[in-house]
């Protein structure tokens, strides 16, 4: 059996060079005003860009012409400009395609048909400044029954950036730069409930990286993160507090792309953005440094070691949202078991395409080759090869121990979804933090 530090030793040298030098960041571009965005513009975009989410409701629920009755919404935006003029057209793009989805969704009330008030976008810039101005976004983001608030620009970051600003925004504290320092506004719509409080986030994918790939994944993100069946109450279960268009549980939980609704009273639980990658480098490092001549070493048998795959440097930011052990998913794409369903799906507007339930609903999302199936076989296949692999339920049960203190509660899906679940659970029930070490160390079996 290969230990896990000796097959992921070389990431220990990335773990050092990252804690030394910190965050790689893109360069910042010239300061420049390329562009601005004329009424004809905006009302052009607005007739193209597609309105059957307003349509009415259809049987899957993703798309209605009902607007919340007395749920509040806010919807945070992060927009990567690249260096350099040449990219500034795919830009405006693709800004101008998520205002007008996120304005003719659920959550923007239809391009304000639907509401007394307007859903507030609260967007950072980050990259080349000059390009995505109040000049070009309020125009646009009126045209859509929207108020945009523009919160800051950064030459360079990443999307921590705006997920700090999400995380202060359900803390109750600061916003942006317009605020001044005060508390956030109330509830748009007067709700007194914070907790029935959701914010959606999307980023501009495709901005630094443009490609069919890319559009295609970006457009049904952006539609599943603000549609009715991820922001309205669900008859079937109202217990979903993180909703997207696919949640995956190996091998990490997380939204794949990183766009998403989730409720306040969930967001506060979690980690600061901004010291989120700090600490999850660090308890990777611990799994790392505590395989060293230790009798309860984890082992690495199916996943290969990756930046994504550890959630290092920018990647934090997609593993941040479900790093949290109470975390309820729910997702509208998750009937598909890969990603590649939907980066090259190019249809639109299709409801078929989307089918809300509570996730996750697969145990074989993340297998994208024969070898990755064949080690993942082997391990459902032996349970004494299973307990001590990093991505099973083991390794899921140490890094929310040191980042939170924490188990899943008794209810929670993980000990469902999990294979050996019901025997870590009871184990934990007994012995708590402890459970981790003494499994591994064969003080106990699982």
């Amino acid at each position: 059996m290969r230990s896990f530090v000796a097959l992921i030793l070389p990431l220990e040298v990335a773990l050092f060079i990252i804690t030394t030098v910190g965050f790689v960041l893109r360069p910042p571009g010239d300061s420049t005003n390329e562009a601005k965005a004329s009424g004809q513009t905006v009302h052009k975009t607005r007739q193209t860009l597609w309105s059957f989410p307003c349509a009415p409701s259809a049987s899957s629920g993703l798309l209605s012409l009902s607007a919340p009755a007395i749920e509040e919404f806010a919807v945070f935006y992060h927009i990567y400009v690249p260096p350099g003029n040449d990219t500034d057209a795919n830009v405006i793009r693709i800004v101008q395609e998520q205002i007008g989805q996120v304005g003719l969704s659920y959550v923007g009330g239809c391009g304000g048909m639907n509401r007394n008030t307007s859903t507030i976008v609260y967007y950072n810039t980050v990259g080349r400044s000059g390009l995505i101005q109040d000049s070009f976004m309020a125009p646009l983001c009126e045209s859509y029954g929207l108020r945009c608030i523009h919160m800051d620009h950064k030459d360079q970051g990443f999307e921590e950036l705006t997920l700090q600003s999400l995380y202060g925004f359900c803390q109750g504290g600061e916003v942006g730069q317009e605020f001044n320092s005060t508390k956030r506004q109330k509830p748009v719509h007067d709700n007194k409930d914070e907790d029935n409080i959701r914010v959606v986030y999307i980023h501009s994918k495709g901005s630094y990286h443009p490609g069919r790939d890319q559009e295609n994944w970006r457009y049904h993100m952006t539609l599943a993160a603000t549609s009715e069946a991820c922001n309205k109450k669900q008859a079937k279960d109202d217990t979903c507090n993180v909703c997207g268009l696919q949640f995956w549980a190996y091998w990490v939980p997380f939204m794949p792309g990183n766009m998403w609704s989730a409720t306040c009273s969930y967001v506060r639980k979690l980690l600061p953005p901004n010291s989120f990658e700090q600490r999850y480098r660090q308890v990777t490092g611990m799994a790392l440094v505590r395989t060293v001549n230790s009798k309860n070493s984890f082992t690495s048998n199916w996943l290969t070691s990756r930046e994504d795959i550890y959630g290092l440097n920018r990647y934090a930011a997609e593993h941040w949202v479900g790093s949290h052990p109470s975390i309820v998913p729910c997702d509208v794409g998750g009937q598909y078991s890969s990603f590649d369903y939907w980066i090259e799906n190019n249809r639109r507007n299709v409801t078929e395409d989307y089918k809300w339930a509570m996730a996750p609903r697969t145990q074989g999302e993340p297998i994208k080759t024969e070898v990755e199936e064949k080690k993942f076989q082997n391990l459902l296949g032996d349970k004494m090869l299973r307990k001590k692999e990093y991505f099973m339920l083991a390794g899921k049960l140490f890094v929310w121990q040191e980042l939170y203190n924490q188990a899943p509660p008794q209810s929670s899906w993980a000990w469902n979804f999990y294979p050996d679940g019901h025997a870590w659970k009871q184990l934990v029930q007994k012995h708590g933090n402890q459970t981790v070490d003494l499994v591994l160390s064969d003080t106990i079996p699982l």
